[in-house]
């Protein structure tokens, strides 16, 4: 009983403050001038367009980004992750399609959930088509598998997963 006394009660509060809200008398607008000229709305931000990337394919207008999720190995450090990944950015520049790569470690931060990723490792290409040559141009003997070979039981990286990137240019 006591429950429904005290909906009832707040139930009746919310009417009391609601009601003295919404029957106010408002106050008169200002009468409307001639309508002006109707403004432009502001412009929006657009994904860049092929002439400003030199690109005439619009798939080329989008980098693309190689995510792989990492796991740290027992007795390896951060520097020692960061020194494998620039020798995997030199072995990865040596690859057709990968001359413009660039490599991110990312170590969290703040986190939520990452499960059982500790941090992640992305390679940014400036196009799928450079991404394509790199990835038709891997194999065991391209250096990228020899600096594989060269690091492995030194960092796991199972899972990966590609992104493609739309870079967004302020409005003019």
């Amino acid at each position: 009983m006591k429950t429904v006394v005290r909906c009832l009660f707040l139930f009746v509060m919310m009417i009391v403050v609601a009601v003295p809200a919404y029957s106010a008398p408002r106050a008169k607008s200002a009468p409307q001038a001639k309508p002006a000229a109707q403004a432009k709305p502001a412009p929006q931000a657009q994904p860049a367009t092929p002439a400003e990337d030199a690109a005439s394919d619009p798939y080329d207008n989008m980098e693309v980004l190689h995510v792989f999720s990492c796991e740290m190995v027992p007795g390896v450090t951060e520097e020692q992750i960061d020194t494998i990944a620039q020798q995997k950015l030199k072995a990865l520049r040596q690859m057709p399609g990968a001359e413009k790569a660039q490599v991110h470690v990312l170590w969290p931060t703040a986190v939520t959930s990452l499960g059982s990723t500790d941090f992640q490792i992305v390679w940014t290409f400036p196009s799928y088509s450079d991404w394509g040559k790199f990835w038709d141009a891997y194999s065991d003997a391209s250096p990228l598998a020899k600096a594989d070979d060269a690091t492995e039981g030194k960092v796991e990286c199972p899972n990966s997963v590609i992104w493609e990137a739309h870079r967004i240019v302020a409005a003019k």
